[in-house]
């Protein structure tokens, strides 16, 4: 049977010469439990600004729904964009593979940068 999770905390980390995401379970004690993590190699960029975001979870459990509408504002929180240029779905693997066994979770993520800032008085 899945197991339910009930709260999720998610960081994302865009560096000059990697991507990095990492999953975790706030327990009742306070303490966060590891759910899953990833990394990826990026090209960079020494500064610029996040112009959106488009991410798919692949997990079969937990149910990520209840969590996404949190996870976009934390997200557009923390990198100063507007929640509509965060885009969250998720997708079950149908039972299939790794996945489908509850042994992990995926995500594949799409950031568009831009290397100048936006003119002012227009939000991302």
């Amino acid at each position: 049977m899945a197991k339910e999770y009930k709260d999720l905390v998610v960081g994302l980390d865009i560096g000059t010469s990697k991507v990095m995401v990492v999953v975790a379970e706030v327990m009742p004690t306070g303490e966060l439990k590891l759910a899953g993590m990833g990394i990826a190699p990026g090209n960079g960029l020494k500064r610029g600004v996040v112009v959106n975001i488009d991410a798919t979870i692949h997990a079969q459990a937990p149910k990520m729904g209840p969590h996404i509408v949190g996870m976009i504002a934390n997200i557009a929180h923390d990198l100063a964009i507007a929640a509509t240029s965060v885009n969250i779905k998720a997708k079950t693997n149908e039972g299939l593979g790794h996945l489908g066994r509850q042994e992990g979770i995926a995500a594949n993520v799409i950031v568009l940068l831009s290397a100048h800032s936006p003119p002012s008085g227009i939000n991302t």
